[in-house]
């Protein structure tokens, strides 16, 4: 289905952390700073983006590949190797995904000073990772974010 108005947008896959500890693989669209997900549109979720394919152009350029042949009825990071592991950004994804399911120690998911250092001491870029909160991005940056 195209929906021209979604043309410009980025789609995304890579993994998400819903309620606190489950990491998943997962695809969504971002668009002017939000995020569009009609598979989770109502749950709290953490997406870590890990390949990004801009635009309706950009999706037609990898599918015209080997590639992108090899997978057109499945997810992209299958291209990849088993579990898209031979992408960098995938493969970060799944790490940055369950460094966050370890760091939250409450139910509404906020990240404390301590939480927020513990993350950055792993090596995870937080401001790369999407916070979905009823549809708006934001960065785990903000002072005392909390998704309720």
């Amino acid at each position: 289905m195209k929906v021209p108005k979604y043309a410009q947008s980025t789609y995304v896959e890579g993994h998400i952390v819903l309620h606190r500890t489950l990491v998943i693989e997962h695809a969504w669209i971002a668009k002017d700073g939000v995020i569009i997900d009609p598979t989770l549109p109502t749950d709290i979720c953490l997406y870590c983006p890990g390949i990004r394919i801009h635009g309706r152009e950009g999706i037609e350029a990898f599918l015209s590949t080997d590639d992108g042949k090899a997978v057109k009825s499945m997810p992209f990071f299958c291209a990849y190797g088993y579990g898209g592991h031979q992408h960098a950004g995938f493969r970060q994804s799944l790490r940055d995904g369950t460094a966050i399911s370890a760091t939250f120690s409450n139910r509404d998911m906020s990240l404390n000073h301590d939480q927020r250092t513990a993350l950055l001491n792993a090596g995870i870029s937080i401001e790369h990772v999407d916070v979905l909160k009823q549809g708006h991005l934001s960065d785990l940056f903000h002072e005392n974010l909390v998704l309720k």
